[in-house]
């Protein structure tokens, strides 16, 4: 595995995050639902490749660049997660809550801050990743690549461990929380570099897919009632639906996490 690798993990993220930035400011409703979480995966690529050329100070400033990028993004994405929650629970209950509008407006907003913000990082960003990448090859030795990847893994795989088992011990949404964003790093890792890892590092990258889909859904659903609970609308009627909905995940999760480590 050479930089070309890297090279083509870039180019297509690059136009994954043009084509984002295009449905964004496009009037397409559709399309802008997922534009926030297609620019955040691909932030979230570009972040994990660079990671193989740490110590150089080009490629430490384009993570930290990139990682801005993704902080920017958050405020959207996470009203975006709070309305679909919101939507579907009307949908199961729809005599519980009417919709607040002040939720669809403000989600619009947020996206409308968004690009106006991101554009002129993100541009500089891409235009640097490219050149840097072409004269990589010296800060690559091709024989420890291997090496690099798996320590990376290992460590990723460790810390997924220590998290689940807190989270497991203790039931806490910020031990859940915690165990997810670790989940995602390892995930994230694994996908990106597959070529490179142990068979038993990439059965273990797919078999936490189901976990994180699992602790992404509770994530949302505590997301919801703090939400809720800020606005003075969590009614006795929705903090019983909701305890109910996160109650089964926690069951089901913990009979998977048991599984995996």
């Amino acid at each position: 595995m050479s930089t070309a690798y890297f090279t083509k993990v870039v180019i297509t993220q690059s136009a994954r995050i043009e084509l984002a930035c295009r449905a964004l400011a496009g009037p397409d409703g559709a399309q802008r639902a997922e534009a926030v979480h297609d620019l955040r995966l691909a932030l979230r690529a570009l972040r994990t490749v660079l990671l193989f050329f740490r110590g150089s100070e080009t490629a430490d400033a384009l993570r930290r660049h990139l990682a801005g990028c993704y902080r920017l993004s958050r405020e959207a994405r996470e009203l975006e997660v709070a309305l679909d929650a919101l939507a579907l629970l009307q949908r199961c209950h729809p005599r519980a809550l009417s919709v607040d509008l002040a939720w669809a407006r403000a989600l619009q907003q947020a996206r409308n801050r968004l690009l106006p913000r991101l554009q002129p990082d993100l541009v500089a960003a891409l235009a640097l990743l490219l050149p840097f990448l072409a004269g990589a090859d010296a800060l690559l030795d091709k024989l420890r690549l291997r090496k690099l990847a798996r320590m990376q893994a290992k460590s990723l795989w460790q810390k997924v461990q220590a998290k689940l088992q807190r989270a497991l011990g203790s039931g806490k949404p910020a031990h859940w929380h915690a165990a997810r964003l670790a989940i995602k790093r390892y995930r994230g890792w694994g996908v990106q570099f597959a070529p490179l890892l142990q068979r038993r590092t990439r059965k273990r990258v797919k078999a936490l897919f189901s976990v994180q889909g699992l602790l992404g859904e509770l994530n949302d659903w505590q997301a919801l009632v703090q939400r809720l609970q800020a606005e003075g609308a969590l009614a006795k009627a929705w903090r019983r639906i909701i305890a109910g909905r996160e109650k089964h995940l926690q069951k089901v999760l913990r009979r998977r996490v048991r599984r995996q480590i």
